[in-house]
């Protein structure tokens, strides 16, 4: 039986790559060596926020979710590390490339992998064994992909006091 580890590994050179990205830009632009243009710095934000972690996370939960998958489920796994990683690049690279009609393309593809990742760990959570590491993953991918109950918090309330998403409770049975 084959095992997701290589694609886990991939996804975290490539996230690995694209931090080193947002590394250079950013220092390149604190030392006022480079004066990057508008679509530099937001490609320096937007890979920095979102695209390595986002590998990284994927990265995570095939290495987690793969083991004890059926050979099915490990193709699905290695087709998703797959299309998370061109997804994730040409994203990244769209914000380079300045506006257009590039980025909502590259971000609606990119928001049907990510749909696809998070409907893979559902079924394979459900499949697996579920020590408390791949509960904490779970939750936390679940948390990351639906939105919160309050988007702000009301005057003389902290963040921790928001409630956890709604969709959170029926993915769990």
């Amino acid at each position: 039986m084959d095992t997701l580890a290589r694609q886990s590994r991939n996804l975290y050179l490539a996230a690995l790559i694209v931090f080193l990205v947002t590394i250079v830009i950013g220092i390149l632009n604190g030392l006022d060596v480079w004066d990057p243009s508008y679509e530099m710095l937001i490609t320096h934000v937007h890979a920095g926020t979102l695209e390595w972690i986002t590998m990284a996370v994927i990265g995570i939960l095939l290495t987690m979710f793969g083991a004890g998958a059926s050979d099915a489920e490990v193709t699905t796994g290695k087709t998703i590390a797959r299309l998370s990683l061109v997804t994730i690049v040409l994203y990244v690279v769209t914000f380079a490339i300045g506006t257009g009609i590039y980025r909502p393309i590259a971000g609606t593809l990119l928001l049907i992998v990510l749909i696809w990742v998070l409907v893979w760990t559902i079924r394979r959570y459900r499949a697996s064994p579920r020590p408390t590491g791949h509960l904490a993953i779970y939750l936390a991918t679940i948390w990351f992909c639906s939105p919160p109950a309050s988007s702000t918090p009301k005057p003389g309330r902290d963040r921790s006091a928001f409630s956890p998403p709604l969709i959170t409770p029926c993915l769990l049975e």
